[in-house]
């Protein structure tokens, strides 16, 4: 008797986890979690000992981590075990970068879903809170264009960033953030049948922000989203697109400023120099100075559109849009979103606030469900977009 309740009850969990897969969860992002949940049990129940942690991908820290939450050590653990063996071979780099470690965006986790086939299947999202009051008091949703990382030539419109801020904002009641258009860019190529596509491939980073751009009027002309209620958000090579958009739309005396843009460990300097100069090897997890190489060699004429260079000629225009940087004291770029504020202080941009904070790796904050200290600046993202 007891067996066969044993067997039932098990097949009853095997049924709920198997239903609870499909309808959330793509295979790779399953299995990556199951294995980092364990790990996280295993580390909390037997401890983690210093030493190097690329040898193990479980039970290893290091000085710099031990003040972190187990989470984000065993985090920062599995990841640089992983990325031990270094990658030369650019198309395997782009491989990596695209790889998603969130829920795919799905009917289960938003209320609707569009690919915008003139801009290229870019995705626009309605997300479940549809309604927002405070106390009372209505607030007028917003609306964000979202900017993915990767390099230039890597990431992917309906990966990380998307899909990090969908779930987190399915476990957030009563946000002003109803609306995310992420925007497919055309990349950089790395092959020569690729230089060939510029119907899917950029030539240039200037060609990058038009395709952003572009993105920009059309949630103003098509979904008729007033300017005020655009949030522009960018990560790592996004955060550099996002803040050159600020620049072009500011030259177009036709179009309204958005009323805040989010800059996640900006990526400022195209040629790669800044960052490959002062990286922080005890805390270099995502990006590596393979990555750099190939940034470096694709942007190589255009170094002078670095934002850090464009921004000290901005129009005025743009000190009516909010800005938000947010990076780690402790990741890759650190020094081009110190050298970007300066910037910001030097033309007297009006309102610049800051999330700064230690030990976390590169756009930390997309990894919210991994890391608490990431949930908590998650949040307060959330929070300045509500403001």
């Amino acid at each position: 008797m007891e067996r066969s309740l044993f067997v039932i009850l098990l097949g009853l969990l095997v049924a709920g986890l198997a239903i609870n897969y499909n309808s959330k969860y793509s295979t790779e992002v399953f299995a990556f979690r199951s294995v980092f949940n364990g790990l996280v049990y295993f580390n909390k129940y037997f401890g983690m000992k210093e030493g190097d942690p690329t040898t193990q991908m479980y039970g290893v820290t290091t000085q710099n981590w031990k003040h972190l939450s187990v989470e984000a050590q065993t985090y920062f653990n599995l990841i640089r075990f992983n990325n031990a063996k270094k990658v030369n071979d650019p198309v395997i780099l782009r491989q990596n970068v695209n790889l998603n470690m969130a829920p795919p965006i799905s009917l289960y986790n938003v209320l609707e879903k569009e690919e915008v086939s003139s801009l290229r299947n870019s995705k626009f999202v309605k997300l479940r809170d549809s309604f927002y009051l405070d106390f009372g008091k209505s607030k007028t949703a917003k609306t964000m264009l979202l900017i993915h990382g990767g390099g230039g030539f890597a990431g992917v419109h309906d990966g990380l960033q998307i899909r990090s801020i969908v779930e987190f904002m399915s476990n957030r009641l009563n946000s002003s953030l109803l609306n995310i258009l992420s925007v497919n860019y055309r990349k950089m190529p790395l092959t020569d049948v690729e230089k060939k596509d510029n119907k899917n491939f950029a030539s240039s980073f200037s060609e990058q922000v038009n395709d952003a751009l572009e993105a920009y009027k059309w949630l103003i002309n098509e979904k008729n989203v007033n300017a005020k209620d655009i949030v522009i958000m960018g990560d790592s090579f996004g955060a550099g697109i996002a803040s050159s958009l600020l620049l072009r739309i500011a030259e177009d005396q036709q179009l309204d400023m958005p009323s805040s843009a989010i800059l996640i460990s900006g990526v400022y300097d195209l040629s790669g120099q800044m960052a490959a100069s002062t990286m922080n090897e005890k805390n270099n997890l995502l990006c590596t100075r393979e990555l750099l190489a190939v940034m470096e060699k694709l942007y190589k004429t255009e170094t002078n559109l670095s934002p850090l260079n464009t921004w000290k000629n901005a129009n005025k225009r743009v000190h009516s849009t909010k800005l938000l940087a947010v990076y780690s004291k402790d990741e890759e770029f650190t020094a081009e979103s110190v050298k970007f504020l300066e910037v910001l202080n030097e033309i007297e941009h009006p309102s610049v606030k800051v999330i700064v904070d230690e030990m976390m790796p590169h756009i930390y904050p997309l990894l919210s469900y991994y890391i608490p200290e990431a949930r908590a600046t998650m949040q307060r993202i959330i929070d300045f977009i509500d403001e």
